[in-house]
Formats: C-alpha cells, sequence, structure tokens
C-alpha cells in the first residue's frame, strides 16, 4: 500500500497503532514522516519508527512539555511552516498538541486527520472520511509497537475437534462443582473414563506425562478446544467479515501457548487472533467459579492492551455455568469484554457462533 502524500507529521501518544496506520496508509514510498513527542512517548515513537521503516525516512521532533501550550505551539507552527505540504495526524499526543496542531495547520484542513477507532475511519478537517484499510498487521507486528517480546507458540499434541467436543459436553453434564478445573491434577484415568462414556477414545497417542499437563495442571485441552472453534466456525461460514466473502480466521492467524515478555516478566497467553487490525485476546479457564471468571477478566483485558493497544478486545472463556457467567459479566461491565461459559460452548459445537462473531468483528 502507498499512499499519497510525501511528508507526514504524527503526533505521538501512549498508543503508536493509530500513528503506525496512518504512516502504512497515507505515505509515499520513500516519504519522510515527522513524529512529535515527549521524553515519555519517545519510544513509542521508536517503535513506530522501526516497524515501518521500509516505508521511509523518520525523524523526531521532542517536546520538553507536550502540556505546555506556548512552546508546544512554537514547535508545531514552525514545522507548518517548514513543511506546508505535510499531513498532520493529530490522532495521538495531547490535547494541547491536538490544538495547536490544528492551530497551526488551520489554513491547510484538507491536509488533519484523526483515525475514528471504532468506526474505522480517517476522518479529515475538511470532512471527508477514508475508511483504514491497512490488512498487514498480525501479533508480530502489535508486539513490536507495543513493546513487546514474542517468543514461540508451545508445542502441543494434535487432538482431533471431535473429542475435544465430547469431553466439553461430558464436563456440562457434570454437577458444577464436581467438574476438574486449573487448580486440581485430574488422572488420566478420569478423563480416559469420560472419553470413553462419550464414546471418544482417540487420545491414546499423547504420552503419561504430557497427558497429566494436557488435562491436568495447564488444561491445554480446553485452549486447544477454542483455537479449533473458532478456525471450524470460521470455514463452516458462519464466521465471516463479509456475507459471502472468505472466512474471517485462517490457521496461521489464530496463536495459542504463546509466550511474551513485557517488563521483564514473562507470561504465557492462552488464545489469540487479529481481525482486521485488531486483536482478540481469548483467556481459557477450565475453573467454572465466578471469582475466577472475574479475576480472568480483568487479567484478560490488562493483556490485551499491552500486546494490541486501544483497539484490542478480550473474553474469557470457561467451564462456567449460565448464572456464573452472568454475575462476572456484571461485575466487570466492560463493553469491549466479553465472558463465554459451558452453553455458548455447546452453541459453538452446534454451529451456532453468533456471539462469537459479535465478538470478533466489533
Amino acid at each position: 500500500m502507498s499512499g499519497q502524500y510525501r511528508r507526514i507529521v504524527s503526533l505521538v501518544g501512549e498508543n503508536p497503532l493509530p500513528i503506525y496506520m496512518g504512516i502504512v496508509q497515507f505515505l509515499q514510498e520513500g516519504g519522510e514522516a515527522v513524529l512529535v513527542c515527549s521524553s515519555e512517548t519517545k519510544p513509542m515513537a521508536e517503535a513506530v519508527a522501526a516497524v515501518a521503516q521500509d516505508r521511509g525516512s523518520f525523524s523526531y521532533t521532542r517536546l520538553a512539555n507536550p502540556f505546555d501550550p506556548r512552546p508546544t505551539a512554537a514547535v508545531l507552527d514552525g514545522l507548518f511552516a517548514e513543511m506546508p505540504d505535510a499531513l498532520l495526524n493529530f490522532t495521538g499526543g495531547t490535547k494541547v498538541m491536538a490544538a495547536y496542531g490544528l492551530r497551526a495547520w488551520l489554513s491547510a484542513p484538507e491536509r488533519t486527520m484523526y483515525l475514528d477507532e471504532p468506526s474505522k475511519l480517517f476522518r479529515f478537517g475538511n470532512g471527508v472520511e477514508i475508511p483504514l484499510q491497512v490488512r498487514e498487521l498480525d501479533i508480530d507486528t502489535l508486539c513490536r509497537l507495543h513493546g513487546v517480546k514474542a517468543g514461540k507458540a508451545s508445542h502441543r499434541p494434535q487432538v482431533p475437534y471431535e473429542d475435544l467436543a465430547a469431553l466439553v459436553r461430558k464436563h456440562n453434564a457434570l454437577p458444577w462443582r464436581q467438574t476438574p478445573h486449573s487448580k486440581e491434577t485430574v488422572p488420566w484415568e478420569t478423563w480416559r473414563e469420560m472419553l470413553s462414556e462419550a464414546g471418544r477414545a482417540a487420545l491414546d497417542g499423547i504420552t503419561p506425562q504430557r497427558r497429566n499437563e494436557y488435562f491436568g495442571e495447564k488444561n491445554e485441552w480446553l485452549e486447544e478446544f477454542v483455537r479449533q472453534a473458532m478456525l471450524r466456525l470460521s470455514r463452516d461460514g458462519r464466521i465471516r467479515n463479509v456475507p459471502g466473502s472468505d472466512a474471517l480466521l485462517h490457521e496461521n492467524e489464530v496463536a495459542s501457548g504463546v509466550h511474551f515478555f513485557i517488563g521483564g516478566q514473562q507470561f504465557e497467553s492462552d488464545v489469540m487472533a487479529v481481525v482486521d487490525t485488531a486483536l482478540r485476546y481469548l483467556s481459557v479457564t477450565t475453573d467454572p467459579t465466578e471469582k475466577m471468571n472475574k479475576a480472568k477478566s480483568f487479567e484478560a483485558m490488562h493483556r490485551a492492551r499491552q500486546i494490541g493497544g486501544d483497539m484490542a478486545r478480550s473474553c474469557v472463556v470457561s467451564l462456567a455455568p449460565t448464572t456464573s457467567v452472568a454475575n462476572a459479566r456484571r461485575s466487570v461491565n466492560h463493553a469491549r469484554h466479553y465472558l463465554f461459559g459451558a452453553e455458548d460452548l455447546l452453541r459453538w459445537i452446534a454451529g451456532d457462533g453468533t456471539r462469537l462473531l459479535e465478538f470478533m468483528t466489533e
């Protein structure tokens, strides 16, 4: 993608994603991007330049105090005088930066724009609206933009979807207080019996040590079910971005068990996907309690924003009954966060991905 502007001035705030997408969509190949930042947002500006370095040349204009009107106005007036043909992206930065940037470009409103993230529109000062067209984001790019180091995904056994679905059905038939969850190591014999009762017995190829991790200590089986269910519904045409289009998700766009390093600390994700330009972060647990669903929700919202910025969405997928999910949802009360329980998983197995579609495409 090559834009129509030879030069872009971008005001940089805490979220580097709108700055990156503005450069990718509007900067001509070999063009010049000036990133206006403070000492606090210089790392975000440097991340944008590193990820988008093949687009053109980058320079930094540093503000001593982005909340001080007079020196901020002087810097932005100077930039417009130096490059009056430049496009101003005022999505980021402080309100002071945006206000005096618009004042500097007052005679050229057609060269000022703001990314309206919910509607995925670049809104220009002259009333023109241009849809966001960046389609090359992946998890690695999001991590690099937000200063997160991504490691390799954990190697996990290839378990047939039908076996995993059988376990979900079996769990849902148990009284929830008897349901094994992440704080217990469930003996393989328990799982073997459950599979046998469900008519499935295709898991004997997993080594005993790996069985304990997969079904007991880490409960990776439910993460794998969620990953496969997302792909299965997508391929079946029940989750599509546009009617009649290709599947919303493909195999290489859904990751599970990826290790991340943030501020020197390591954590492992459950399931993630990138839809268009937005991260979808799914925290998965077999624990059916309302308390765990709430705790996982707050962690998922935090991690999603760390990796994917303000456009990220999060959810918790668990084996919780409807009442626990409803209570946790009321407690969390966040429009960008979803909770899915055992009843939702049964709907996925039956081919109904309506609420999952809402989460993926909102």
